[in-house]
């Protein structure tokens, strides 16, 4: 933001309130009339109209503490939009199920690259349909087919990371970039069936590179990317291969959804699609579980301590350690925009205000997990929690469908992490927000 910008910004921000006040009461009035538009103006959720953008920048808890002053249904002033917060898996899952046919995705178009756009930003029956041909082709099985050459890729990237500085720490641009290696490796043979280190390989982790340039993946795309394409030329002349020579054994996605025939240009957007923002979600999950092994040596030592980590009881404690760094510091939010008036406990949801499900404020309710913000992995040993209590993949039809791949390759990479490994930090910071997530500093 340039000096002046700042200016500008800074000299409008007291007299933000109320005039975003205004413009939603204006807004109302103009579409519904004056009378009904001063009600359902009346009727809108609690909570402040003046921007909060600042303070969710630099305080992860400020929407707990907007929920404890407001109740769990609340408004507020996020990049100039209306913005309704809620609070509780039950309660959002039952605001969306009020009023399905009016909710979409408020996710960044992807239709420039392949018909229809990415899966997470379709709905109602082609969302379904496409929905229902992923799941098919992420059914349980993938994970043991690739298990040892998994594990040999995070040794593969601690040893790389150990290269770099054998008796030093290892700066924040040198781990992402390891473990976003490591990562678009794994998603390359689970997704695609395709070795890294093939000539194939390592064309398809050129062109993800090409892709995203930057940490973080460029979601809104505005015209046909050159990188894209390339990608889905390549997965193509795959495609073609299998088709004539198609293994018995299944090895890949990729090999289900043509063994069934569901390949055709949106599929096939989507799977491509799909490797590139799940190695961003999984590394930066990679991140925070390193961080919480440096953190809470105990927690390493309930890995390590469970038995073989080939054992049941390993894989239950590795597992245990997932959640609970999903559940206290990488998932955090879900996002609807709402097409028409809406009424919901008793308050006036306007038309294209955004419904958000505050995923890691909810985690945070001591009724459900004691002690909420102290990071236990054994809360999640011989317990089940059902979705109404922990949900950091999604609480409706939109929850990641490779939920159970992510789980699984976070685990490995525990596994591999204790079995070997010691992570320390060398300077402790508190998080700061990224692009996309909080992340560890």
């Amino acid at each position: 933001m340039s000096n002046l910008a700042k200016r500008i910004y800074w000299f409008l921000l007291p007299v933000a309130e109320p005039l975003f006040a205004l413009r939603c009461c204006l807004q109302l009035i103009a579409r519904s009339g004056l009378v009904a538009g001063l009600r359902m103006f009346r009727q809108l959720p609690p909570g402040p109209f003046r921007p909060i953008d600042e303070a969710l920048r630099t305080d992860q808890h400020t929407l707990l503490a907007l929920a404890a002053k407001h109740g769990p249904i609340f408004k507020c002033n996020w990049r100039g939009e209306r913005v309704v917060m809620i609070v509780g898996f039950e309660r959002a899952l039952d605001a969306f199920q009020s009023c399905p046919h009016e909710l979409r995705s408020t996710y960044k178009s992807t239709e420039h690259l392949f018909p229809n756009g990415h899966l997470r930003a379709l709905h109602g029956d082609m969302h379904h349909h496409y929905r229902q041909i992923i799941l098919r082709g992420l059914r349980s099985g993938l994970i043991p087919v690739h298990e040892a050459a998994l594990r040999a890729d995070v040794q593969r990237c601690f040893l790389k990371l150990h290269a770099l500085h054998p008796s030093h720490n290892v700066n924040t641009l040198e781990l992402i970039n390891a473990l976003r290696g490591l990562t678009t490796r794994m998603l390359l043979r689970v997704f695609l069936g395709i070795d890294p280190d093939s000539p194939k390989g390592k064309a398809l982790r050129d062109g993800y590179d090409a892709l995203t340039p930057g940490l973080a993946p460029a979601f809104g795309y505005q015209r046909q990317n050159p990188a894209f394409e390339h990608l889905i030329a390549l997965v193509t002349t795959e495609v073609s291969r299998l088709q004539q020579d198609l293994q018995s054994i299944e090895v890949s996605v990729l090999q289900r959804l043509i063994a069934e025939q569901n390949l055709e240009p949106t599929t096939r957007g989507i799977l491509v699609y799909m490797l590139e923002t799940g190695r961003f979600d999984l590394y930066s999950l990679f991140r925070w579980m390193l961080y919480y092994l440096a953190k809470h040596p105990p927690a390493a030592h309930l890995i390590t301590h469970a038995g073989s980590l080939r054992s049941s009881a390993g894989a239950t404690a590795a597992r245990a350690f997932v959640h609970e760094t999903l559940r206290l510091n990488q998932s955090e939010a879900i996002q609807r925009r709402i097409d028409d008036d809406h009424q919901y406990a008793g308050y006036s949801i306007p038309s294209q205000s955004q419904l958000q499900v505050c995923l890691w404020e909810t985690h945070k309710d001591p009724a459900v997990f004691a002690q909420p913000f102290e990071f236990n992995p054994s809360r999640f040993i011989n317990a089940t929690h059902s979705l109404d209590r922990f949900a950091p993949f999604g609480v409706d039809e939109h929850r990641c469908a490779a939920a159970e791949y992510v789980i699984d390759l976070a685990r490995l990479f525990v596994e591999e992490a204790v079995a070997s490994w010691s992570v320390a930090i060398f300077q402790d910071a508190a998080p700061v927000r990224g692009n996309y997530h909080w992340e560890p500093d």
